[in-house]
């Protein structure tokens, strides 16, 4: 693809590397704004445009450029749905955020873009490309970015209602939440994925939510299984005091989190020792492994 111009297919916009480089400058401009003025914001900008080649590729790994346009979607819908600011400002998001990633999900499982979503939609084109292009042979890999959408979306569906599911559920939810790890993967250039270490979602999944229990608990996300809550004979809509107090279901945290410990701690070990196939790239691996590192780490 041309890095100067704007591609069109029959399904995608495909905006060019220099648009995306501007989204990204723009973001960072967004990102500081809050905390400089306008000219200091706009050197932290400057700056980032100057160092982010530089340190990018050793904190995401290889193709640091496209994995972060990605990332920009991401922050962007979490942010929206949360109704905090956004840093590339998009009104649709802003005033309609469920509607918004909503339309980007059915789009995004068709494999099309739509420049009506802004910002967001143009970066979702540039991804979407990239994913075809990089992706393995019978691979759909647009699929991935669908399922880390669904998962988002049903988080905060369920935590407008308190609603509580089984553990078999939520462990569904995990598993597709943690789908981005596999939008990395594609767009770093590897043959590596996700479903070669089974079970490597669900357990990082499980750890953050253990870990994120009382904080997600007061914004009416329940991430304590039914079994575990029925056990407990604690109800969603008590405070979060009887959580805390709850030994059953202090329990349930430390044996969640002592078994997701252990399982990640053995796909770092088959990360490292483990025989690569090709199109397995070592810069991949390390990229994946820092990433499990600082879940078990709690960064």
């Amino acid at each position: 693809m041309d890095s100067g111009k704007k591609v069109e297919t029959a399904k995608l916009t495909v905006p060019s590397r220099l648009e995306v480089a501007f989204l990204d400058v723009k973001g960072a401009y967004g990102y500081s704004r809050p905390g400089f003025s306008v000219i200091g914001a706009m050197m932290v900008a400057a700056v980032s445009t100057v160092v982010s080649p530089l340190a990018r590729p050793r904190i995401l790994g290889p193709c640091s450029f496209d994995q972060t346009a990605f990332y920009h979607i991401q922050n962007e819908i979490i942010w929206g749905l949360n109704g905090e600011d956004l840093t590339l400002p998009n009104k649709g998001l802003e005033d309609n955020p469920r509607t918004y990633a909503e339309h980007l999900l059915i789009k995004t499982r068709l494999g099309e873009s739509d420049p009506s979503l802004g910002s967001v939609g143009r970066l979702a084109g540039y991804v979407l490309d990239r994913l075809q292009r990089k992706q393995q042979p019978g691979e759909d890999a647009k699929q991935y970015v669908g399922d880390w959408l669904e998962a988002t979306l049903a988080n905060y569906d369920r935590s407008q209602i308190r609603k509580v599911l089984t553990g078999a559920k939520l462990e569904e939810i995990h598993k597709k939440e943690n789908a981005g790890i596999d939008v990395r993967l594609v767009l770093a250039n590897t043959s590596l994925r996700t479903s070669g270490l089974p079970g490597l979602r669900q357990q990082l999944g499980q750890l953050e939510a253990v870990r994120n229990v009382v904080p997600n608990w007061r914004k009416g996300r329940i991430d304590v299984p039914r079994e575990v809550l029925e056990e407990a004979d604690v109800s969603p809509d008590q405070s979060v005091g009887y959580v805390k107090s709850s030994l059953v279901i202090g329990d349930w945290r430390e044996d969640t989190k002592s078994d997701a410990v252990r399982a990640l701690r053995a796909v770092v070990d088959k990360l490292d020792h483990g025989e690569r196939s090709e199109g397995d790239s070592k810069a991949a691996r390390n990229m994946l492994r820092r990433h499990i590192e600082r879940a078990i780490d709690g960064r």
